[in-house]
């Protein structure tokens, strides 16, 4: 999501986590679905997606219960009924029989690699899920490389490291080659890369030895046949191709770093990230490098920028679609799948690939490059189904969200502070921050939280059990000092703990029955005037003075 000041940030990164499979929308949350009609009402302090098509809720925000509180969940199906907790998807949990200590590496439908502790040498074995011993802890390393086989490096009886390939079923099935030390590969259209930068291997499933290793620098796994390799040539560093026999069939490129086989071409790299293109698998050059960006992973099309010029090609070069004069990134993750795309104007990145353009503002257009919808948003994500994330700003200047239709109109108005995509066509649309404030005076205190507290609480008129409940307990003042005779108590509180005493802090002054007359300034080297009218920052990222203050009744 776009993030535009460190607090949107903060704010968009609480609202969504990753937990045991679970994922996580925080604070007053409700759910809508792909024509903006709520399914989940705001009444809940979190909302998880379980599964596909389920939605857990609590009452109080995981993590954050006090003592005596009690957190109520409840399970909703996709269309907002309640269903028994009975039906709630259990995600994956570690079974029993593995020790506490002990994580579970990779996780096999016929079976779990787990490593011991480091008391235990952190040694890898294979266990069927019940916990039979398939290959007992004696591997440094442990890994599935397809194929229905396991990668294994122990150290013999003189410290030596050995390398095996293992079947499933825990057989051995070959001593590799010494070459096999660095190894970070997986088969590939029946073939392994093994080896150092003593030489590079390819063994098939039973180990043998189906490329030797040669005087190639490096190489690569099998893509479509072939398999990418670098060389020196001509006295510099080259690049090209070899195919299953060892033998180069395309190249060498001098100066190119060349990239895997996909759907029957390979992109070309010269220098570095500076200019880009393509080959196909007979060598012929179908895109020269000279394009920047380029984009050459989806199906059926590929984006490259040239010339300043954002462009759609098909895979055989031809031109379909030059985008939008003014377009400087594109946004081309799902173009497969949606007929309109994401555009950026006026940001100062050429890219093809994300949505951040550093700066700017973004439309839509078609896959003619005819312009959908004109750029008005600092953020537009893709349509998910009828809806899109998109932003706006609201009186403050920070960004909020919410959800446009294919004609950009506002179906879920920009009031939200983030937005999350559950599901293809299930929204989690975050609104109140009051949760997530509550949180963090919990765990500290500084300027820039007063600040932006300022912006959601109205302290003026505000019960003296609200303002401890919402700061903590403050300090009470008992001295000499004249005080506007409405005051009956005085509470100061410091917000920056860590620097010498009284740097910063904030005064309230409370009346005879407990509610906030006021609030002020203090510093170490003044004392400002009292505020009896609701305040908000100018900037939140800023100081706490009077420049930086202003009614919060002037702000439209």
């Amino acid at each position: 999501m776009l993030v535009r000041n460190l607090i949107s940030y903060l704010i968009g990164v609480a609202c969504l986590f990753f937990s045991n499979g679970y994922e996580y929308c925080f604070a007053s949350t409700s759910i809508v679905d792909e024509r903006g009609r709520v399914i989940i009402p705001p009444a809940y302090a979190s909302v998880e997606l379980v599964g596909k098509d389920q939605f857990l809720t609590h009452t109080i925000l995981p993590g954050t219960e006090k003592p005596g509180e009690v957190d109520v969940k409840q399970l909703f199906n996709r269309n907002g009924k309640q269903v028994p907790m009975s039906s709630l998807h259990v995600p994956w949990v570690k079974p029993s029989w593995i020790p506490p200590a002990y994580t579970v590496e990779t996780a096999l439908p016929s079976g779990l690699i787990v490593r011991t502790d480091a008391q235990n040498g952190n040694k890898l074995g294979f266990f069927t899920r019940k916990g039979r011993s398939i290959m007992p802890y004696e591997f440094d390393v442990l890994r599935y490389v397809a194929g229905s086989r396991l990668f294994a490096m122990q150290h013999d009886g003189s410290g030596i490291e050995q390398y095996f390939l293992y079947d499933l079923r825990g057989h051995m099935v070959a001593k590799l080659p010494d070459v096999a030390k660095n190894f970070d590969s997986y088969f590939s259209e029946g073939l392994l890369l093994v080896g150092d930068t003593k030489g590079r291997a390819f063994v098939d499933r039973n180990g043998r030895i189906k490329i030797q290793p040669s005087d190639y620098r490096y190489s690569f796994p099998f893509h479509d046949g072939l398999a990418d390799v670098e060389l020196e040539h001509n006295g510099q560093p080259s690049s090209g191709y070899i195919n299953k026999k060892g033998k180069l069939v395309i190249g060498p490129f001098d100066g190119v770093m060349c990239g895997e086989f996909t759907r029957g071409l390979a992109m070309l790299t010269r220098g570095y990230n500076e200019r880009f293109g393509a080959v196909d698998k007979h060598g012929h050059l179908v895109f020269p490098i000279e394009f920047e960006p380029f984009h050459p992973y989806l199906k059926d099309v590929i984006f490259a920028g040239r010339n300043g010029k954002l462009q759609l090609f098909r895979r055989n070069g031809k031109l379909v679609t030059t985008f939008p004069a003014d377009a400087v990134s594109v946004w081309a993750a799902n173009f497969d799948q949606n007929d309109i795309v994401p555009f950026n104007v006026g940001g100062t990145a050429r890219l093809l690939n994300t949505s951040t353009a550093d700066g700017g503002i973004w439309g839509y257009c078609d896959k003619r490059g005819r312009v959908v919808i004109k750029p008005q948003f600092p953020y537009a994500g893709w349509f998910q189904g009828r809806l899109a994330i998109a932003s706006d700003q609201d009186k403050f200047g920070e960004t909020t969200y919410g959800l446009i239709d294919r004609k950009g109109v506002w179906v879920v108005p920009a009031e939200f502070l983030s937005i999350t995509a559950m599901c293809p066509d299930r929204f989690a649309l975050y609104k109140d921050p009051l949760n997530r404030i509550e949180r963090a005076w919990r765990s500290g205190r500084s300027t820039q939280l007063f600040l932006e507290t300022l912006k959601f609480y109205d302290f003026i008129g505000m019960n003296e059990s609200d303002l401890v409940a919402l700061l903590g307990s403050g300090h009470d003042r008992i001295d000499k000092e004249p005080r506007p005779a409405t005051v009956a108590k005085l509470l100061y509180y410091d917000l920056t703990p860590n620097a010498r005493h009284g740097a910063s802090c904030v005064e309230f002054g409370l009346d005879q029955g407990g509610k906030v007359w006021g609030w002020r300034i203090l510093t170490w080297e003044k004392t400002y005037d009292w505020y009896t009218t609701n305040q908000v920052a100018r900037e939140i990222n800023s100081n706490l003075t009077p420049e930086n203050l202003t009614p919060k009744s002037a702000v439209h």
